[in-house]
């Protein structure tokens, strides 16, 4: 009886250490993925390496040339594109930061009645608020209606962040693709109307901006 159960386990282990070979070729890669993603993280760091800390600026501004959808314009779509991205700023960042009031900021575009022409000016702008930085956001353009009662948001845009105190920049991202919300479909009239889907895309755009200067999930995309 001994050796009958001794081989039987020769055979036996054997056998399961094959049947485990062939899970693991099966589903190596997925394995392997889990494992990185366990050691390393979701996170996705941000192109900016610098670390933003102080008085904060938002400033965003649009091309002249563009036009909108409804009754929006230049300073409408700026101001509110502005708060988000501040609002986003001051929830994530770990170090500790003070947000310039928009009204306050958008105050200081009275004086560029013909719009901010380059760098000089965000510097100016920095200084005049006695920010320690200034995030600029340049939307080249803005639209969010497919079609009649159809859609889908849809931005470019450049990022340009000033050290206030230094008086120079010191991050510049002038390659941006186009961003688009909801990237593979359009939404009809009859689930969402159209100010409810200009605020949710311009809260989603907000958010893609943000991430120039904070770590999100990589994961964490839009469907």
């Amino acid at each position: 009886m001994v050796e009958h159960k001794y081989s039987h386990r020769k055979w036996f282990f054997p056998l399961i250490l094959a049947f485990a070979s062939l899970v693991l070729i099966q589903n190596g890669c997925q394995i392997v993925t889990t494992a990185f993603y366990l050691i390393n993280g979701t996170e996705e760091k941000p192109p900016c390496k610098v670390k933003i800390k102080g008085r904060v600026a938002v400033l965003c501004w649009t091309d002249p040339s563009l036009t909108y959808t409804d009754s929006d314009n230049a300073d409408m779509v700026g101001s509110e594109l502005s708060k988000k991205i501040a609002l986003k700023l001051n929830d994530k960042k770990k170090t500790k930061i003070s947000m310039v009031p928009q009204q306050e900021v958008r105050n200081r575009l009275d004086n560029y009645p013909d719009n901010i022409t380059g760098e000089e000016d965000l510097i100016a702008i920095a200084k005049d608020l006695e920010a320690d930085y200034l995030i600029g956001v340049y939307l080249m353009s803005f639209e969010y209606q497919e079609g009649i009662g159809v859609y889908q948001g849809k931005a470019t845009y450049a990022v340009t962040l000033i050290d206030g105190k230094k008086g120079e920049v010191v991050y510049d991202n002038q390659v941006i693709p186009q961003y688009v919300y909801p990237p593979n479909r359009t939404v009809s009239s009859d689930s969402v109307n159209g100010a409810q889907f200009r605020r949710e895309y311009i809260q989603k755009l907000a958010e893609h901006i943000g991430w120039e200067f904070y770590p999100h999930d990589r994961y964490d995309v839009d469907i």
